[in-house]
C-alpha cells in the first residue's frame, strides 16, 4: 500500500530579502549606468513602508558606499517602495 504525505503550503512564510542597487549620476540622461558615470556616495535609500515620501525612523534604510552601491537587508516579502 502507498502512503501519501500531505503538506499544508498555506503555513509557509516567505523569508525577508535584500533590496540592493546603485545610485549614480546619469550624466547623459539615458537612464542606464554607462561609463564613466560615477556612483554617488552617502545618499540615503529607504523602504517607504507607509508611502509618505519621507524617511521615518522605523523604516529600513541604507547609505550608499563610495561607489554608490547600497543594500537594505531584512525587507519583508511583498512590494516595496524604494526612495
Amino acid at each position: 500500500a502507498r502512503s501519501l504525505n500531505t503538506i499544508d503550503f498555506f503555513n509557509l512564510q516567505p523569508k525577508p530579502g535584500t533590496v540592493s542597487g546603485k545610485i549614480f549620476n546619469d550624466v547623459n540622461s539615458d537612464g542606464k549606468i554607462t561609463l564613466p558615470e560615477p556612483g554617488l556616495e552617502d545618499w540615503m535609500v529607504y523602504i517607504d513602508s507607509n508611502n509618505n515620501a519621507l524617511p521615518d525612523p522605523f523604516e529600513l534604510s541604507a547609505v550608499t558606499d563610495i561607489q554608490g552601491y547600497y543594500a537594505i537587508p531584512n525587507v519583508p516579502y511583498g512590494l516595496a517602495t524604494v526612495r
